[in-house]
C-alpha cells in the first residue's frame, strides 16, 4: 500500500484485473488527443443490415469507404460523431479472428494525437501495454493501447502527417 491506504500501482492494477494505471496516475497525464471515431466490427453477411441501421435508424450519413488487403471499412457521420464500420474480406483477416472470438460490436475507439511516438512513450512509462505500433506510413502512423490496459477496450492512437510542434 502506498500513502493514505491507496494501493500501489501493481496492487491497484491487480485488483482491477488489468495493468491500467490507478486513478492518481491517470489524473497526472495530459490529454492524449481527441476522439476521431468509434469502429464497429461486423460479419460480411451483416454489413448491409449494419449500414441500414446506421443510416435508416440512427440517421448517419455515409462517408469515406475503402477496401484494404484483409478488410473493408466505411465511415458514417452523425452530427459531430463518426462511426467506422469494419468487415473482413478474407478468412485469415484479424477481423475474422476478432469476430470468431468476440462477436460483432465495438472493435476500437480511435484518437487523433499530435505525436504518436511521444504518446506511446508516455503510456508505456505509465505501465500500459502499447501494441501493434506502425510508423511506416508518414501520413497515418498508429499504435494501439491493449484492451488489457484499458478495461477491455482497444484504443487506436493515430497521427495524421508529421508530428506537430510542441508549444
Amino acid at each position: 500500500m502506498s500513502g493514505a491506504g491507496t494501493p500501489s500501482r501493481p496492487e491497484a492494477a491487480s485488483a482491477r484485473g488489468s495493468n491500467a494505471p490507478d486513478s492518481g496516475a491517470a489524473a497526472e497525464l495530459r490529454p492524449l488527443g481527441t476522439v476521431d471515431h468509434v469502429a464497429i466490427a461486423v460479419r460480411p453477411r451483416s454489413k448491409d443490415a449494419a449500414i441500414r441501421f446506421l443510416t435508416a435508424v440512427l440517421g448517419a450519413k455515409p462517408g469515406f469507404a475503402r477496401d484494404q488487403r484483409e478488410f473493408s471499412f466505411q465511415h458514417f457521420h452523425l452530427g459531430a460523431a463518426k462511426f467506422e464500420l469494419l468487415w473482413p474480406t478474407t478468412e485469415s483477416s484479424f477481423l475474422t479472428r476478432f469476430l470468431e472470438k468476440r462477436g460483432e460490436g465495438l472493435h476500437h475507439v480511435t484518437m487523433i494525437v499530435d505525436d504518436v511516438r511521444d504518446c506511446c512513450a508516455r503510456l508505456e512509462d505509465e505501465g500500459l501495454d502499447v501494441v501493434d505500433k506502425d510508423f511506416s506510413e508518414p501520413h497515418w502512423m498508429q499504435a494501439f493501447i491493449s484492451p488489457r490496459s484499458a478495461f477491455g477496450v482497444l484504443f487506436q492512437l493515430a497521427q495524421k502527417g508529421p508530428a506537430k510542434a510542441k508549444p
